[in-house]
């Protein structure tokens, strides 16, 4: 528990200011893309992780081991992390001679309610379906390896994702492209349900390009009212309504999938509550303003 409790501290560390820095150095017109380029490298580090997996297991003949995963990837965050230390630079101050931003710079962005209501939503939907994927593929009878590989779909789709729907976010309204997003996100569950090796691994798709698509969406749509260390508080903000809305969604499917077997009510679930989210996008893009280049 407290090695997970690091990891998601580490991760928020990372995850929270990387696209504000990104999006910052290159103007709101493109602040979509720079989110989506960052937010691809998530997409890439589940590519690598599913075939990783497989092969440990496959020297070690060991189809649970995980302690060796566990120890390759902390050899590759410590290279990274020597490497940040070498190339990163702090950045300017604010011109009061503080680098300190009010986590209430979100109230500048209009509609910002209900952007933090959608990301909330997000969290909720993600929660019950991605933990609980491997999980419900491994009870219908699908293998280690093949549930593996099916994960490391959802990382090539995320990949993608990122870089499509930050495209379309600098193309069309941002609104309508994050309301794709949570379609992609109800049509998942459900199609994983179906249990066919084209339905999962279409769901997986569906998923790999909405997990990563509808958080650069929402970042797009704050970098085009904050920038610098305002957007990363801005982000950061988001980041907080999306964590703490995935405290709800696993020990409800945990208790279900224990009494049931299966974890096809949480799914169904996930499916309405990204449902939810469409019409909350649908609101936003009413209410709002939205900056299209």
């Amino acid at each position: 528990a407290i090695a997970l409790f690091i990891a998601g501290l580490g991760g928020a560390a990372v995850w929270v200011p990387a696209p504000g820095i990104g999006a910052s150095l290159v103007g709101p017109e493109r602040g979509g893309l720079a989110f989506g380029l960052v937010g691809s490298g998530i997409g890439m580090g589940i590519v690598v992780a599913g075939p990783l997996t497989n092969a440990v297991r496959e020297v070690t003949n060991d189809d649970g081991a995980w302690r060796p995963v566990y120890g390759i990837q902390a050899g590759v965050a410590a290279v990274v992390l020597v490497a940040l230390l070498l190339v990163l630079r702090a950045g300017p101050k604010t011109s009061d001679g503080t680098t300190k931003v009010s986590i209430n710079v979100i109230k500048s962005v209009p509609g910002w309610q209900l952007l933090i209501t959608a990301f909330a939503v997000f969290g909720v939907a993600y929660s019950l379906y991605f933990y609980f994927l491997v999980a419900q593929l491994r009870e219908t009878g699908w293998s280690p390896s093949a549930s593996s590989w099916i994960f490391t779909l959802v990382g090539l789709a995320s990949v993608c994702g990122g870089l499509i729907f930050c495209r379309l976010s600098d193309r069309y309204p941002r609104p309508k492209v994050m309301a794709a997003g949570y379609v992609l996100l109800a049509a998942a569950p459900i199609l994983t349900l179906v249990g066919s090796t084209v339905s999962v691994s279409t769901a997986a798709i569906a998923f790999g390009l909405c997990v990563s698509g509808t958080p650069t969406t929402m970042g797009a749509m704050l970098a085009d009212h904050l920038s610098g260390r305002a957007l990363g508080a801005g982000f950061g903000t988001l980041t907080l309504a999306f964590g703490i809305a995935q405290l709800a969604g696993p020990p409800f499917a945990g208790i279900v999938g224990e009494a049931t077997g299966s974890f096809a009510l949480p799914f169904l679930l996930a499916s309405a509550i990204a449902g939810v989210g469409v019409l909350v996008s649908v609101i936003l893009g009413r209410s709002v303003r939205v900056v299209v280049v």
